[in-house]
């Protein structure tokens, strides 16, 4: 399996301190996010947003229902926060820069890539070593040119998702109070 990582950046017309108490919203600002429609949201821990505070997300996708939890790993007040889901399989590092107009607000989603994500639903519903078997011959050995493509267009489909997320983000925090 491999990790792969997307990058993105917006510049926001609010003050840091206004971007992070936002941010400190995770339930409001995951609410925002394209890649699925959350059913709920519920807090494991109690007290105050912290290092060590975990929650945990059940969502709708287009592939059905999911549910994952995730842990605060580092909270710099008005500059940074880092979440971390349980299994170690994503980690967001969300980082805040004064800028002229407000702030500039550095997105980072770091994940695994397990090799089924890649494989069409006909073709994962054999199992993995015997779908992999069968696209192998079927693309006459080419399969790590498909799989690369396949891979790429994931990507930049999910890189789409994550800059309206941010847009998003940008967005409501511009049109509040």
């Amino acid at each position: 399996m491999s990790y792969e990582k997307i990058s993105l950046s917006i510049e926001i017309n609010k003050p840091p301190s206004k971007v992070f108490t936002y941010l400190k919203s995770i339930e409001k600002r995951i609410r925002l996010n394209p890649s699925y429609e959350m059913v709920k949201f519920e807090y494991l821990t109690e007290g105050d947003l912290r290092e060590g505070t975990q929650y945990k997300i059940t969502a709708k996708t287009d592939k059905g229902l999911i549910s994952y939890q995730s842990v605060v790993k580092e909270l710099i007040e008005n500059e940074k926060m880092v979440t971390e889901t349980i299994n170690g399989k994503m980690r967001i590092s969300i980082s805040l820069k004064p800028s002229p107009k407000g702030t500039v607000l550095y997105y980072t989603e770091e994940f695994e890539l397990p090799p089924e994500v890649l494989l069409k639903e006909e073709e994962a519903n054999q199992g993995l070593f015997q779908a992999l078997l069968s696209f192998f011959f079927r693309t006459g050995g080419f399969c790590q040119d498909t799989l690369l493509k396949r891979k790429n267009t994931l990507l930049e489909n999910l890189k789409e998702k994550a800059q309206i997320y941010l847009q998003r983000i940008k967005e409501d925090l511009e049109n509040s109070i």
